[in-house]
């Protein structure tokens, strides 16, 4: 009678996707994503200058993402700083990208641009699923700075 060979277990496609994401999602919300996934740090930047304006005029504001929790509180859970991509599409009637910018450490960003319409598409740095958040449209008129909050969804429930 010979010895039983141990058997060797090899993780599923599935199994390994999931590792990779929880991978990926614990990075981005520990805030160490990797840093050459976007332009350096440092706060917004300007992408092209279709639609910048002369500094008098803009958006600005704040990425954050939920804590999430596998537990449902009857009270919003706090939210934190995301750092994020923010592609700016517009103005209104139009499709191209007209400036692109990146959030700070704390969430911050600021974009100059001309008056008009804009959708701003925000993407996390990491390309992973999550954080995900809803593209915004913001008007933006002369003389004046918009302040908005781009809330992202951790996913995590």
């Amino acid at each position: 009678m010979g010895v039983p060979r141990p058997t060797v277990m090899r993780p599923s496609t599935s199994v390994a996707f999931a590792l990779s994401l929880a991978v990926a999602l614990a990075g981005t919300l520990c805030g160490c994503a990797d840093p050459a996934a976007g332009p350096a740090a440092g706060g917004a930047s300007e992408g092209t200058a279709g639609a910048a304006g002369d500094g008098s005029a803009g958006v600005r504001g704040t990425t954050t993402v939920d804590s999430g929790s596998p537990i449902v509180y009857s009270t919003p859970r706090p939210r934190r700083p995301l750092r994020a991509r923010l592609d700016v599409v517009g103005p209104a009637g139009t499709t191209a990208v007209a400036a692109t910018a990146e959030s700070d450490e704390q969430g911050r960003f600021e974009i100059p641009l001309r008056p008009g319409t804009y959708t701003i598409r925000p993407r996390n740095l990491t390309g992973a699923p999550v954080p995900t958040a809803r593209p915004v449209t913001v008007t933006v008129r002369p003389g004046t700075w918009t302040t908005i909050t781009i809330p992202f969804d951790s996913g995590i429930r």
